[in-house]
């Protein structure tokens, strides 16, 4: 080789190693060069949680290759990416594909948790036939057959309606005519009026005469084996096994009650909201509204936040630590917490969904507090919604044509959906478990295993 020819040759060399060092030595510290605008940025990345961790990834039609050490991870990040916005894709074998349109922003990871890659089929299993209606509790499945009558499993249960039934709870509370009727579970042919019982165990265990009568039964939130009692003026806890009545609060003119966590909520007519915390067994009464009828009330934000739906459909907030109240939404019909208390959805009184976040999303880094929008499921018009047990990015829809569908609560563009069954009248969620009941009159259930 001519020594001219070499020595150009060396210095080519020369160049391209302190180039390509120089690029190895930007990517590591989180740069890359922009050929676009011939200028130097700072790197992002994507965090990606999903099931099932078998499903690849694909950014703007590229492959990403999980590192064999983490193949039995659910997640994958995918890092030195120049500040834009990518197509992610996530896959599996017989499933429907989930897309999203994501942001990258420099020094930033973008997380993106939570997301399920549906089966197109799932599985089902049929329980019964001839179903009207059915609840769940904690030891299984409650039906009302098609003449009225009600069985747990197959024993025959006292009653011709369900009033209190609870995925945690192995109390069921029927009712026959006016009369109210405890069983516990654990002995389904055993049923106790409930109206004498209380009756009985107030006036001699509490000292407190007169004729009451029990408007609200609510599952304990710490036992399976206790009620919580509403009367109009009062409210009790009934230990079922140990037939022991505690009186918790007064009230004066009750319009709703619920179960939030730790503590027992109570909407008065006037507008107070007593709150009768069960752990440390206090007791606050708090003028959180104007004076008006709750039909649903609950709380939002781990307690720091009570909200109440009017007989109307005005959806009200009250700030504890602000003491403000503010209309969140009007001509509502329903409206359900997340489960980790990011996100609010409500169904609108003409079938339509949407979600707000309450705070900034754990499932979403670009999910800030007070975004939302419409949730893009449910064509023919919602008349059911739940949230996906455990996820606070699914929301279950059932609408009118009888079509069930699981639908992303998620600013993000596109929103994925799927459609679960069709055909279906009602539907109840219990951890992995789907029960369906369909307009023949068919119970399913479909287990779902997506975590």
């Amino acid at each position: 080789m001519h020594p001219r020819t070499r020595t150009v040759t060396f210095a080519a060399f020369v160049l391209l190693f302190i180039v390509g060092g120089a690029g190895a030595l930007l990517v590591s510290f989180g740069f890359a060069v922009d050929l676009a605008e011939f200028r130097i940025v700072r790197t992002g990345s994507l965090y990606f949680d999903y099931v099932p961790a078998e499903a690849t990834l694909a950014i703007n039609g590229a492959p990403q290759k999980k590192s064999s050490w983490r193949l039995i991870e659910r997640g994958m990040l995918v890092k030195h990416l120049a500040p834009d916005t990518y197509e992610a894709t996530l896959e599996a074998p017989s499933s429907t594909p989930w897309q999203k349109m994501l942001q990258v922003r420099p020094g930033e990871v973008t997380r993106t948790s939570g997301v399920i890659i549906w089966p197109r089929s799932i599985p089902r299993e049929t329980i019964a036939s001839n179903i009207r209606r059915f609840s769940t509790t904690k030891d299984g499945v409650v039906t009302t057959d098609t003449r009225g009558n009600l069985a747990f499993g197959a024993f025959p249960i006292r009653g011709d309606t369900i009033a209190m039934a609870d995925a945690d709870s192995s109390l069921l509370v029927t009712r026959e005519a006016t009369t109210r009727f405890l069983i516990d579970l654990q002995n389904p042919r055993e049923a106790v009026n409930l109206y004498q019982l209380f009756q009985s165990l107030k006036e001699r265990q509490l000292k407190l005469p007169g004729a009451v009568a029990v408007k609200w039964t609510l599952p304990h939130p710490f036992s399976p084996s206790k009620l919580i009692l509403g009367t109009e003026r009062a409210l009790y806890s009934l230990d079922a096994r140990k037939m022991a009545l505690e009186k918790i609060a007064d009230a004066t003119s009750t319009t709703a009650i619920a179960v939030n966590g730790r503590e027992v909520l109570v909407a008065e007519r006037g507008g107070t909201i007593i709150a009768a915390d069960l752990m440390i067994n206090t007791v606050s009464y708090i003028a959180a509204f104007p004076p008006l009828a709750p039909v649903l009330i609950g709380e939002a934000l781990d307690g720091a936040a009570i909200l109440a739906l009017t007989d109307g459909g005005t959806l009200l907030e009250y700030r504890r630590d602000t003491g403000a109240t503010s209309t969140l939404a009007r001509a509502i019909a329903d409206f359900a917490v997340a489960p980790n208390n990011s996100k609010l959805a409500v169904r609108g009184k003409d079938g339509t969904l949407s979600f707000t976040l309450l705070k900034d999303s754990e499932e979403n880094t670009q999910e800030k507090s007070g975004m939302g929008g419409t949730i893009s499921c449910a064509d023919g018009g919602a008349i059911k919604m739940a949230w996906l047990p455990g996820s606070s990015r699914y929301l279950l829809a059932l609408d009118k044509n009888g079509t069930l569908a699981a639908c992303e609560a998620d600013i993000g563009i596109p929103q994925n959906h799927v459609v679960l069954a069709e055909g279906v009248a009602n539907f109840a969620a219990q951890n992995e478990t789907l029960h369906l009941l369909h307009t023949d009159g068919v119970l399913e259930k479909m287990e779902l295993s997506v975590r």
